[in-house]
């Protein structure tokens, strides 16, 4: 089976969910018309055998199968795009968050606030607030399903744009995602932190959703328990050209909370672990396998985290939902991309629009 993504030329948002415009069925389920579109490029995955990967092959067929015959169904492609952290972009996130938190403030509707200090500094790039970070997150975590709630209830004034609104929230958690990138480039000034971002490896990250909203309640597909055994093959060494289950969770897993010494998340036992699976994706283009140093550098961060924090004190590490990393489903075959760098030159240059995904076959033919 085969997975693939159709570029076409377009603006993409750094800094918040890329949407497609409806209707969208050829965008997802016409493979001829997808794959032979004019002026697009298509990168392509080939998917592995392993179970987990036969679930999420399943659960998009059905899913696909599903919005074909549910007529008042809606569905979108919702694509998250986590580039490299640049001063000016930076910055300018940091604004833009500003300004949110005092959109939220000033609700009259609201039913929370979010303290002065959680602000970020839009000046200083080496000012990166990292506790604050945590904090947003958490707030983001703790009240978009308070919001989500309130709309299936109709309990939200008629004059509330409630798209408008998951968006402000969905925005705070991309910003913070892009921010806390910041944290391992931290200097002595400014200047500092500017030459270390100079020396960064480049940085393109894709998290690429089918966004299905059916009339009514799915059952057993779409939104799919993880049980114990879909965790067997959770890593996190990137093989190269890899494709990803994504991690599609609100909130923090252990193994990010580590890379972001969010300690008291784990204290209170808030770790938002990948509990469900969708047929959603990810996927980048660092890879380490095979590289020995940095292998063991992972192994050895992670794990030293994990002791000096006493986290088995407060979390059962031999529960299977704590594997730390994600479920590879494929490997690229399209392209030989070594780095970045090489698919943005290639792809992103001229064609940074997501227009489309299709799955098939190994001859490129429809599974539906």
């Amino acid at each position: 089976m085969r997975y693939h993504v159709i570029y076409k030329p377009g603006d993409v948002t750094y800094y918040t969910t890329n949407y497609s415009q409806a209707p969208v069925y050829e965008q997802v389920v016409d493979h001829e018309f997808m794959l032979n579109q004019p002026g697009s490029q298509v990168v392509t995955w080939e998917l592995n055998d392993l179970p987990l990967t036969q679930k999420f092959m399943w659960n998009h067929k059905r899913t696909l199968q599903e919005y074909k015959t549910d007529t008042e169904s809606k569905l979108n492609i919702a694509t998250d795009v986590y580039s490299n952290p640049i001063e000016d972009a930076i910055l300018k996130s940091r604004t833009q968050m500003n300004i949110i938190i005092d959109k939220f403030n000033n609700l009259e509707w609201g039913w929370f606030t979010i303290p002065e200090s959680y602000k970020l500094d839009d000046v200083n790039i080496n000012v990166v607030k990292i506790k604050e970070l945590n904090a947003l997150h958490d707030l983001f975590e703790n009240n978009l399903p308070i919001l989500s709630d309130k709309h299936q209830q109709g309990l939200l004034p008629e004059d509330v744009d409630y798209d408008e609104w998951y968006n402000n929230f969905q925005t705070i958690n991309m910003m913070v995602h892009y921010n806390e990138k910041l944290f391992q480039y931290i200097d002595e000034s400014n200047e500092a932190c500017r030459q270390s971002l100079a020396k960064a490896h480049n940085h393109y990250f894709t998290s690429l959703k089918l966004n299905f909203k059916p009339s009514k309640a799915p059952e057993r597909y779409y939104n799919m328990e993880m049980l114990t055994e879909d965790y067997t093959y959770f890593t996190y060494q990137k093989p190269k050209g890899w494709l990803e289950l994504d991690f599609g969770t609100v909130g923090k897993d252990l193994l990010s909370c580590s890379w972001t010494d969010d300690i008291e998340l784990v204290q209170r036992n808030a770790c938002s672990q990948q509990l469900y699976h969708h047929p959603w994706v990810a996927f980048g283009w660092i890879h380490f396998e095979n590289d020995i140093h940095h292998r063991n550098n992972l192994d050895y961060q992670y794990n030293k985290w994990i002791e000096e924090n006493e986290v088995a004190k407060y979390l059962d590490l031999n529960d299977a939902k704590y594997t730390p990393g994600r479920h590879m489903l494929g490997h690229c075959i399209s392209h030989d991309f070594d780095n970045p760098k090489e698919f943005m030159d290639t792809i992103i240059k001229d064609t940074p629009k997501v227009y489309g995904v299709i799955l098939t076959d190994d001859d490129n033919k429809s599974i539906l």
